[in-house]
């Protein structure tokens, strides 16, 4: 009974939300009115040109976040700042509703986005499926300005088909879903003069330390990851379809989500550490080939590897018939068979 009374607040919530004025004047809605437990962020929201803003209702703050842009434009320029009610709120921030919200209608029309300088975080569940911004279908270019306040992009631009160019401000330190765009090169990704952050090396972005490795940008066959790689960031090597083989540094102790995730042509996976295997992270594997052959050292990373590999919520329905092989020894196979 409980779950069916939050189901029908649920869709009374969505059904009074889309009856909510749109217009170029500001068109407030209550909080309140709203699902209450949505989100801990936000008092209340307000419209400005059909971009919907929430913020919290403390006279100390001057913040304002985005939580929907409602236009079908091809070029979008989010303001740097917002009047509503007497006072002027900065846009700071960009976050989401799940569930309430929907999927932006920008998404589906914008070619061109400028991000104002007064932008710090740009997050939403790191663009992943249940996320909201997510999937821009025609976007070519973002406008960063090398001056922006940007501290977090972890949303967002990931699987953008056209994307050609991206801008790494000097602020920038965190830089997630941005994968899986055919006509990014490494070459078109510009570090602005003053970021500590990040560096390029090959066709890889890399931390400025080198120990995390954040993206790939070529179609090769076989990838070798830089040595000194402690960590591969989540959809890494997403939909590389080029790839056979990928070899895997000594010293590597963590792959995070998908990061091999439909890569259907993967069918060698090389792994130089000795004393423990890599972490992988739920999905690493999911829609890739079957029988991929995993490369070990020795004994001892060959049983901690197939415990992974024979984890349920990690490895079912995602690759069929593993080998784990010690040089030509095959000492595990048929894994999840």
């Amino acid at each position: 009974m409980l779950k069916l009374k939050k189901l029908i607040l649920l869709l009374v919530t969505i059904i009074c939300f889309n009856l909510s004025t749109i217009c170029s004047e500001a068109a407030y809605t209550s909080f309140n009115d709203m699902v209450n437990s949505a989100t801990e962020d936000y008092d209340n929201w307000f419209e400005i040109d059909n971009i919907l803003y929430g913020y919290v209702s403390n006279q100390q703050s001057d913040s304002a976040t985005i939580v929907d842009i409602r236009r079908k434009s091809t070029v979008i320029t989010i303001p740097t700042s917002v009047e509503y009610g007497g006072k002027t709120y900065t846009v700071r921030y960009l976050d989401s509703v799940p569930n309430i919200i929907g999927v932006p209608l920008c998404l589906k029309t914008c070619e061109i986005l400028n991000i104002p300088d007064t932008m710090v975080c740009w997050s939403d569940n790191l663009g992943g499926e249940d996320g909201v911004w997510f999937k821009w279908k025609k976007l070519k270019e973002v406008n960063i300005s090398e001056n922006s306040q940007l501290v977090e992009l972890s949303s967002g631009f990931a699987d953008c088909r056209y994307l050609k160019s991206f801008t790494i401000p000097k602020n920038l330190k965190i830089l997630d879903g941005l994968t899986n765009c055919p006509k990014l090169k490494i070459k078109n990704i510009k570090i602005c003069k003053g970021n500590k952050y990040f560096k390029k090396k090959g066709q890889f972005l890399l931390s400025s330390k080198g120990k995390k490795l954040n993206n790939y940008f070529g179609n090769g066959k076989s990838v070798k990851v830089p040595n000194n790689i402690k960590e591969i960031k989540n959809q890494v090597f997403k939909n590389k379809s080029s790839i056979r083989k990928i070899t895997l540094p000594k010293g590597l102790k963590t792959v995070e989500y998908w990061a091999f995730r439909d890569c259907k042509n993967l069918s060698k996976v090389i792994i130089k550490n000795t004393k423990k295997s890599p972490k992988f992270s739920d999905g690493c594997f999911k829609n890739t080939k079957n029988g991929i052959e995993f490369y070990v050292k020795n004994i001892k990373i060959a049983k901690s590897l197939k415990k992974q590999l024979m984890k349920r919520r990690f490895f079912s329905s995602k690759v069929k018939n593993a080998k784990i092989l010690i040089g030509k020894k095959v000492v595990y196979q048929n894994i999840n068979g």
